[in-house]
């Protein structure tokens, strides 16, 4: 934000604004950055709405994301939670505008964009921008995900992802061929939808393999477990001729944590130290009769990628994220 803000600064003295203007334009920002947090918190009440939790709202140069748990799968509830933001600044599009109209200001972009242009209407013309901008087609942005929602009715949300990714990225493609012309911004922006398109896609994808998949299908079976008081050199001993990388602990017969490879090595410097004291405390639990699908959205919420697979307070399994994308990976699906 400091860094924006002595960019304004810079720009508008070099093309010879007076103080007042400089601080009209940094006004200005200000009031972008309060939109762009409003649109994003029209999509996080919206989704709250359906039952989606919103971690947090990033502002970026770029604009705005919100960060949910996941989307609703519902395609009229995307829907809603996708036009939420738009919806915004087309509303205080026509407050801006009904309040430039009774002063009988100018409503010209040309007029209203220059470098001192009114205030209130440079602020219309920007929610203008921004509602049309998030309406292009470009998965995943807000217009992406409204016309996934639509696809998915028909054509069911792993072809639609599809179709609106491809989309996405062909409107991300020319982004950067215009930013190429001198606007980095853009170019920024066409690099991002891209990137954020491919992983959507992919997400989508690997959902719909291991959709209802069983966990034990994937996870990783006759687990040895460590005690909690034995020995560091002992565990890591047991880790190499086990092969494994991670190793439940158990303390008194319960569930105490786990223990990676990464902590062993951590704590080499002390072979004789228990193993309580390098293991990991918080680690996800997923029941023996969970499925793939549920397992992610529980390790994405922990934000780990590592969990134990229990039946009754015993560790019968581990399932990590590498084990999931490699049961995708050997159980792929016909295109739908």
């Amino acid at each position: 934000m400091l860094i924006l803000i002595g960019w304004i600064i810079l720009s508008y003295t070099l093309r010879g604004a007076n103080l007042a203007t400089v601080l009209t334009g940094i006004g200005l920002v200000a009031c972008v950055f309060a939109i762009i947090v409003v649109h994003e918190l029209a999509h996080a009440l919206v989704a709250r709405r359906f039952g989606v939790v919103t971690q947090d709202i990033v502002l970026l140069p770029i604009g705005g994301m919100s960060r949910m748990e996941e989307l609703p799968e519902r395609p009229r509830q995307e829907l809603l939670v996708s036009l939420a933001g738009p919806a915004v600044n087309v509303v205080l599009a026509g407050l801006l505008a009904l309040y430039v109209w009774a002063t009988g200001g100018a409503f010209r972009p040309s007029e209203a964009l220059t470098l001192r242009g009114a205030f209130v209407a440079q602020l219309l013309w920007i929610n203008v921008v921004l509602a049309v901008f998030n309406l292009l087609p470009a998965f995943p942005m807000d217009g992406g995900r409204a016309l996934r929602a639509v696809l998915s009715l028909k054509l069911g949300r792993p072809r639609a992802t599809r179709i609106a990714s491809a989309i996405g990225k062909t409107l991300a493609a020319l982004f950067v061929l215009l930013g190429l012309t001198g606007n980095w911004l853009l170019m920024l922006i066409g690099v991002f939808v891209w990137v954020a398109a491919s992983q959507e896609s992919a997400q989508v994808a690997l959902r719909s393999v291991i959709q209802g998949v069983p966990v034990t299908r994937a996870m990783i079976h006759q687990v040895e477990v460590l005690d909690a008081e034995a020995p560091i050199g002992d565990a890591t001993a047991h880790m190499l001729a086990s092969g494994h990388r991670q190793l439940p602990v158990l303390d008194h017969g319960h569930v105490a944590g786990i223990v990676t490879a990464r902590d062993l090595a951590a704590r080499q410097d002390d072979p004789d130290a228990e193993v309580a004291t390098a293991m990991r405390r918080s680690v996800p639990q997923i029941a023996a009769d969970d499925t793939l699908d549920h397992a992610v959205e529980i390790l994405t919420r922990a934000h780990d990628d590592v969990a134990l697979v229990v039946d009754h307070d015993a560790v019968i399994g581990i399932l990590t994220l590498d084990q999931i994308a490699e049961y995708a990976a050997l159980h792929p699906v016909t295109a739908r």
